[in-house]
C-alpha cells in the first residue's frame, strides 16, 4: 500500500501530501485518497498485479470495460501535478484513461499511446479535434505488450514535463500548442480504461491491465519515484534510519519507509551520536573522553589521557588521584572531569577507571 511509505525525517516529503486520489485496484475501485471518490466497475475483472508477491490489478477487455469515477472539482487542477500508475498492455489501444471524459473535445488530462506504442501524456483546453486544443508530450519509450510497466508523469509547467518509465526518465518531444490552461468540463467525469474520441467516433477502450493509479497536486521527488516504481514497494516495506556520519549505524529519530534503503540510510537505529563516525555500538575507544561504544559510560580506552590530569602537569599521577579521592561522592560543583564515567556522581568506579590510566603521559 502507498501509505506505508511515509517519511518522518526533517525536510523529507510525506508521499501522502497532496495525494488527490489513490486507486489500488485490489478487487475494487475504492479511492484511498483524500476525497474518497470511489469508482464504479463496468465489465472489469481482477487478476495478477505487478511484482513477485500476491497482488491484484484491474483488467480491461478493450471492448466495454471501464471504471467510471464521480465528478469532483478537487481534481480539476492546473500546474503542477504528478500521476503514477502501472500498466500492462495486451493489445494496441490508443486510449488508456482520462480524467475528463468529454467526447469530441480535448479537455482535462489523459494518457494514450501512439502507433509506435510510445506512451504520451496530454492535457486539453476544451477545444475541438486539432493540435491547438491540446498539449502532448510523446516519450521515446515503447511499452512492450504483455509486460508490466510503471509510469510517472510530472508536469511542472507548460514546457517542463518529465515522464519516468520503469524508474528511468525518458526522452521525448512536445506536440500541440493549446496553451497552459487546462479546461475541465467533467461531462462524464474521469474514466479508467477508455478515452473519449473525436469526430463522433466510438470511445477508445483499453485492452490490458492497470494498477495503483494515483495523482498528486505537486511534483514528486526523485526518492519518491524510486520507491513507488518498484513492483513490490507496497507489499514488503521496511523502516530505514538516516546514517549521517556513514558509520553503518542509524539515527532513531530520522526514519523513512521503503522497499530498499535509500542512499544515506541503514536498517538499524542503534547510533547514539549520528554526527560522529567514531561513535557507534561496540566502537573502539579513541581516548577523547567520549562514549565511543554507546553504552552510556566513558571507560577504558574512551577516557581522555588528559581528562584526569586535574593539576594540568602533563601526566596522570598521585596528585591527580588525591584530587579524585577528595571529590568522592560529590554530585554538584565537583572538580571538572572527576566524574570519569559521567554517571552524575563520583564513586569508586571512577577511581578504578582512573587507575586504568594511572601513569599515562598526556599528549
Amino acid at each position: 500500500m502507498l501509505f506505508g511509505f511515509i517519511s518522518f525525517c526533517a525536510g523529507a516529503q510525506d508521499i501522502t501530501e497532496g495525494l488527490l486520489f489513490n486507486y489500488q485496484l485490489s478487487g475494487n475501485a475504492n479511492d484511498l485518497g483524500m476525497f474518497s471518490m470511489n469508482g464504479e466497475l463496468n465489465n472489469v475483472e481482477f487478476g495478477d498485479g505487478p511484482g513477485n508477491l500476491n497482488s491484484e490489478a484491474a483488467y480491461f477487455n478493450g471492448e466495454n470495460s471501464v471504471i467510471t469515477i464521480p465528478q469532483n472539482e478537487a481534481i480539476e487542477i492546473q500546474y503542477p501535478f504528478s500521476i503514477s500508475f502501472w500498466i500492462k498492455r495486451t493489445a494496441f489501444s490508443p486510449g488508456i484513461f482520462t480524467l475528463d471524459d468529454w467526447p469530441n473535445h480535448h479537455s482535462g488530462i489523459w494518457f494514450s499511446t501512439n502507433s509506435n506504442n510510445e506512451i504520451a501524456v496530454n492535457h486539453g483546453n476544451g477545444g475541438g479535434p486539432n493540435g491547438s486544443s491540446r498539449r502532448t508530450y510523446i516519450t521515446d519509450k515503447v511499452l512492450e505488450l504483455d509486460t508490466w510497466h510503471h509510469i510517472v508523469a510530472i508536469v511542472n509547467d507548460y514546457d517542463n514535463w518529465e515522464v519516468w518509465v520503469d524508474c528511468h526518465i525518458t526522452g521525448g518531444y512536445f506536440s500541440g500548442n493549446s496553451g497552459s490552461l487546462i479546461n475541465w468540463n467533467q461531462d462524464l467525469g474521469p474514466s479508467f480504461g477508455r478515452k473519449d474520441a473525436l469526430n463522433n467516433a466510438p470511445w477508445h477502450y483499453f485492452e490490458g491491465a492497470l494498477d495503483e493509479i494515483m495523482m498528486w497536486n505537486r511534483p514528486l521527488s526523485y526518492p519518491e519515484i524510486a520507491t513507488i516504481c518498484n513492483p513490490d514497494y507496497g507489499h514488503s516495506l521496511s523502516v530505514f534510519y538516516a546514517d549521517m556520519d556513514e558509520d553503518g549505524f542509524g539515527d532513531f529519530g530520522s526514519t523513512i519507509f521503503g522497499l530498499v534503503a535509500p542512499e544515506g540510510y541503514v536498517d538499524n537505529n542503534t547510533d547514539c551520536d549520528d554526527s560522529n563516525g567514531l561513535v557507534y555500538p561496540n566502537a573502539p575507544g579513541t581516548n577523547d573522553g567520549i562514549d565511543n561504544d554507546c553504552n552510556n559510560l566513558i571507560e577504558g580506552d574512551e577516557i581522555s589521557l588528559c581528562f584526569a590530569d586535574f593539576n594540568s602537569n602533563g601526566s596522570i599521577d598521585v596528585d591527580d588521584l588525591l584530587v579524585l579521592i577528595s571529590n568522592l561522592n560529590c554530585t554538584e560543583e565537583c572538580i571538572w572531569g572527576a566524574d570519569l564515567n559521567l554517571d552524575g556522581v563520583i564513586t569508586p568506579t571512577d577511581i578504578i577507571l582512573f587507575l586504568g590510566i594511572y601513569g599515562q603521559v598526556c599528549e
